[in-house]
Protein backbone atom coordinates (compact mmCIF):
# COMPACT_ATOMS: atom_id res chain seq x y z
CA UNK A 1 0.00 0.00 0.00
CA UNK A 2 3.15 2.35 0.25
CA UNK A 3 3.75 2.37 -3.21
CA UNK A 4 -0.22 2.98 -4.07
CA UNK A 5 -0.04 6.30 -1.44
CA UNK A 6 2.92 7.68 -3.66
CA UNK A 7 1.73 6.67 -6.85
CA UNK A 8 -1.12 8.59 -5.47
CA UNK A 9 0.57 11.48 -4.38
CA UNK A 10 2.22 11.63 -7.80
CA UNK A 11 -0.93 11.31 -9.81
CA UNK A 12 -2.47 14.55 -7.33
CA UNK A 13 0.84 16.95 -7.52
CA UNK A 14 0.88 16.14 -11.56
CA UNK A 15 -3.24 16.88 -11.63
CA UNK A 16 -2.57 19.93 -9.03
CA UNK A 17 0.15 21.59 -11.93
CA UNK A 18 -1.51 20.88 -14.88
CA UNK A 19 -4.61 22.58 -13.58
CA UNK A 20 -2.67 25.62 -12.35
CA UNK A 21 -1.04 25.69 -15.87
CA UNK A 22 2.41 24.36 -15.13
CA UNK A 23 4.41 22.15 -17.27
CA UNK A 24 4.38 18.64 -16.36
CA UNK A 25 5.47 15.71 -17.70
CA UNK A 26 6.06 11.75 -16.47
CA UNK A 27 9.15 10.75 -13.99
CA UNK A 28 11.77 10.82 -16.46
CA UNK A 29 10.64 12.87 -19.59
CA UNK A 30 11.39 16.74 -20.05
CA UNK A 31 8.08 18.92 -19.55
CA UNK A 32 7.69 20.92 -22.67
CA UNK A 33 6.98 24.45 -21.61
CA UNK A 34 4.80 26.59 -24.16
CA UNK A 35 6.47 29.12 -26.35
CA UNK A 36 5.98 32.63 -26.20
CA UNK A 37 3.24 34.26 -24.00
CA UNK A 38 1.19 32.82 -21.42
CA UNK A 39 -2.06 34.01 -19.59
CA UNK A 40 -2.06 35.31 -16.09
CA UNK A 41 -4.88 34.89 -13.38
CA UNK A 42 -6.57 38.97 -15.04
CA UNK A 43 -9.54 38.23 -17.10
CA UNK A 44 -12.30 40.69 -18.25
CA UNK A 45 -15.74 39.61 -19.22
CA UNK A 46 -16.83 42.42 -22.35
CA UNK A 47 -21.15 43.59 -21.86
CA UNK A 48 -23.25 40.71 -21.90
CA UNK A 49 -25.57 40.70 -25.01
CA UNK A 50 -28.86 39.14 -23.95
CA UNK A 51 -31.55 38.18 -27.75
CA UNK A 52 -33.85 38.74 -28.99
CA UNK A 53 -35.30 42.04 -27.28
CA UNK A 54 -38.24 41.88 -26.42
CA UNK A 55 -39.02 38.56 -26.11
CA UNK A 56 -42.43 36.51 -25.96
CA UNK A 57 -42.92 35.06 -22.06
CA UNK A 58 -41.63 31.33 -22.15
CA UNK A 59 -39.60 31.91 -25.34
CA UNK A 60 -35.39 31.15 -24.66
CA UNK A 61 -33.29 34.00 -23.90
CA UNK A 62 -29.46 33.56 -25.45
CA UNK A 63 -27.10 35.64 -23.32
CA UNK A 64 -23.22 35.84 -24.87
CA UNK A 65 -20.44 38.01 -23.20
CA UNK A 66 -16.96 38.02 -24.61
CA UNK A 67 -13.89 36.65 -22.12
CA UNK A 68 -10.57 37.20 -22.68
CA UNK A 69 -7.07 37.17 -20.21
CA UNK A 70 -4.10 39.34 -19.47
CA UNK A 71 -0.94 37.27 -21.25
CA UNK A 72 2.22 38.38 -20.06
CA UNK A 73 3.29 40.43 -22.73
CA UNK A 74 0.45 42.69 -21.35
CA UNK A 75 -2.28 41.81 -24.41
CA UNK A 76 -5.13 40.66 -23.42
CA UNK A 77 -6.62 37.72 -25.78
CA UNK A 78 -9.36 35.18 -25.95
CA UNK A 79 -9.49 32.66 -23.35
CA UNK A 80 -9.63 29.19 -24.01
CA UNK A 81 -12.35 26.43 -23.71
CA UNK A 82 -13.58 25.75 -20.70
CA UNK A 83 -13.39 28.53 -18.07
CA UNK A 84 -16.13 28.11 -15.58
CA UNK A 85 -19.32 31.00 -16.10
CA UNK A 86 -22.48 31.87 -14.83
CA UNK A 87 -25.26 33.24 -15.83
CA UNK A 88 -27.08 36.18 -13.62
CA UNK A 89 -30.15 37.60 -13.42
CA UNK A 90 -32.37 40.43 -11.99
CA UNK A 91 -35.46 41.16 -12.88
CA UNK A 92 -37.37 44.52 -12.64
CA UNK A 93 -37.43 46.27 -9.37
CA UNK A 94 -35.18 43.37 -7.55
CA UNK A 95 -32.94 44.51 -5.66
CA UNK A 96 -30.12 41.45 -6.17
CA UNK A 97 -29.53 39.19 -9.16
CA UNK A 98 -30.10 35.74 -9.06
CA UNK A 99 -28.16 32.49 -10.78
CA UNK A 100 -30.19 31.38 -13.75
CA UNK A 101 -28.10 29.03 -15.55
CA UNK A 102 -23.71 28.11 -15.91
CA UNK A 103 -21.68 26.43 -18.64
CA UNK A 104 -17.97 26.70 -19.60
CA UNK A 105 -16.66 29.01 -22.73
CA UNK A 106 -15.73 28.21 -26.23
CA UNK A 107 -13.23 29.78 -27.18
CA UNK A 108 -13.42 32.94 -25.90
CA UNK A 109 -16.84 33.12 -25.93
CA UNK A 110 -19.89 32.57 -22.38
CA UNK A 111 -23.08 31.36 -24.33
CA UNK A 112 -26.19 30.54 -22.45
CA UNK A 113 -29.59 29.93 -23.45
CA UNK A 114 -32.28 30.64 -20.59
CA UNK A 115 -36.17 30.59 -20.14
CA UNK A 116 -37.36 34.42 -20.46
CA UNK A 117 -40.66 34.53 -17.38
CA UNK A 118 -40.00 38.57 -16.76
CA UNK A 119 -38.39 41.56 -17.65
CA UNK A 120 -35.21 42.43 -16.71
CA UNK A 121 -31.50 42.41 -16.91
CA UNK A 122 -29.04 39.64 -17.31
CA UNK A 123 -25.16 39.54 -16.67
CA UNK A 124 -22.26 36.83 -17.60
CA UNK A 125 -19.95 36.36 -14.13
CA UNK A 126 -16.36 34.61 -14.59
CA UNK A 127 -14.64 34.08 -10.88
CA UNK A 128 -15.17 37.46 -9.32
CA UNK A 129 -15.66 39.71 -13.10
CA UNK A 130 -18.89 40.80 -13.36
CA UNK A 131 -19.95 42.25 -17.43
CA UNK A 132 -22.07 44.84 -17.93
CA UNK A 133 -25.67 44.08 -18.33
CA UNK A 134 -28.24 43.86 -21.03
CA UNK A 135 -31.99 44.82 -20.38
CA UNK A 136 -34.44 42.42 -21.93
CA UNK A 137 -38.32 43.27 -21.81
CA UNK A 138 -40.26 40.22 -21.83
CA UNK A 139 -43.59 40.86 -23.49
CA UNK A 140 -47.35 38.59 -23.14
Amino acid sequence: TAAASQLGDQVLGATSRVLRGEAWAPPGITPITPKGPTATGTRKVSRANASPEPVKKGRTVKVTAKVTAKFTDKKYRSVAAGVAFTVQFKASGAKKYKAVASGLTTTGRATAKVKATKSGRYRIVVGSKKSASDYVRVKK
